[in-house]
């Protein structure tokens, strides 16, 4: 995020500034029509979900969970926790340096609840408790993700509206983001413009740069080991499973 202009709350400034970024989405699927993660080819994938949990619906189902949630780009630093319904109601349209990001494998309620809600798709070839992680988020506008890298993993929008910022994993897009100190760093202007410039030099500094948006009832699916990071452009909450 960018810092200084997060402080002073200037959001239309900071809009304006991603909304002149250049998209360059990646493949786009039918979720639905996945039978394989083989299918993936373990690049990033965009995919439709029609059939995902109505956010009425899931709000319903999980308003009454207590979720631990953290800082502005420390995700899994618990600094809190409060019932979801109510950080969504109270914290979120007001304090977007809050973050939920609360682990569903140890909570027994929400566990139950979110594997009928969000069925572990077939293609994983795994049950719920199977799963290595899964999570429950949500963040206001203008809250998200420093650039960082995990195991596999899909990333459920049930509302909302999220920027995404994805480098293929690479010897040379991991030695891009580490000789330029971008590891866990804040995704400013500064960052976000060496990224694109570096991905269109002639050189080819770093390779097959993503920058795109998902919007409610899509899925991503992020690569074991593809740096990304995320901006939430509009109040925005959902799921993560991995499973690696």
């Amino acid at each position: 995020m960018i810092k200084s202009i997060l402080k002073k709350r200037n959001d239309k400034k900071l809009l304006q500034y991603l909304e002149s970024v250049p998209l360059n989405p990646p493949v786009q699927l039918n979720y639905r029509k996945v039978k394989s993660l083989v299918s993936f080819k373990k690049k990033p994938q965009l995919l439709q979900m029609s059939e995902l949990v109505a956010p009425d619906i899931f709000l319903d189902k999980l308003s009454k969970i207590n979720t631990d949630y953290s800082g502005l780009g420390k995700a899994t630093q618990k600094v809190g926790s409060e019932e979801f319904g109510r950080f969504l109601k109270k914290v979120v349209p007001y304090d977007n340096t809050k973050y939920v990001f609360h682990n569903i494998l140890n909570d027994p309620i929400a566990c139950k609840l979110v594997s009928n809600l969000i069925p572990v798709p077939s293609f994983i070839k795994k049950s719920f408790h199977q799963l290595r992680i899964s999570r429950l988020y949500a963040g206001g506008k203008l809250s998200g993700a420093r650039l960082h890298c995990h195991s596999e993993a899909l990333n459920y929008l049930v509302s909302g509206k999220k920027l995404w910022i994805m480098l293929p994993f690479s010897e040379k897009n991991n030695h891009f983001v580490d000789q330029n100190g971008m590891r866990h760093a804040k995704m400013n202007e500064k960052n976000l413009t060496s990224l694109i410039d570096a991905n269109s030099d002639s050189n080819h500094l770093i390779e097959g740069l993503h920058v795109f948006i998902q919007n409610t009832k899509e899925v991503v699916y992020v690569p074991s080991g593809c740096h990304h990071a995320v901006v939430n452009l509009e109040n925005s909450f959902g799921i993560t499973y991995s499973w690696i």
